[in-house]
């Protein structure tokens, strides 16, 4: 029984060791043509802007931080109905990069609910990374799309 559970253990530790390192890999990765920009003024995304800002040396408060984190989610809403419901996106055929980044930011979201109260420079690294996630799914819509630009507006 005690081997069991430690082989166990040491297979979660050995999981999440490889995803935290699968997940860093995806999004260290520089595109040859980045078109980040465009799909993010195209459809009025904020996530570049909430990279400045987290970026900018000096430590925000609380507030600032819950209200850049209500603007990743509200880009992460209109990012993932576009990559489900676009036309030119759902040819792309990155499944489980997709997959793996997705459950990346929605682990970045609980670790930022858990830590922004009592650890801020975690909270801040969690914002940091559920931004370049969103950067790495706007780039890879730009690279799919044949040229137009596709725009939503999701109800508020």
């Amino acid at each position: 029984m005690l081997t069991t559970t430690v082989i166990i253990l040491i297979s979660l530790c050995l999981f999440v060791f490889w995803f935290r390192y699968a997940c860093r890999l995806m999004l260290s990765v520089h595109p040859a043509k980045d078109l980040t920009g465009k799909i993010a003024e195209a459809n009025k995304l904020k996530f570049r802007t909430v990279q400045s800002a987290l970026n900018s040396e000096s430590m925000l408060a609380f507030s600032e931080l819950d209200r850049l984190f209500q603007l990743l989610n509200r880009d992460h809403r209109i990012i993932t109905y576009l990559m489900k419901y676009g036309a030119c996106y759902r040819c792309g055929g990155e499944g489980l990069e997709h997959a793996l980044l997705q459950l990346d930011y929605r682990l970045m979201m609980a670790i930022y609910k858990l830590t922004r109260t009592t650890f801020r420079g975690e909270a801040h690294k969690a914002l940091c990374e559920m931004a370049r996630v969103l950067n790495y799914f706007a780039n890879s819509m730009g690279a799919n799309m044949s040229g137009d630009t596709i725009q939503v507006a999701l109800p508020e």
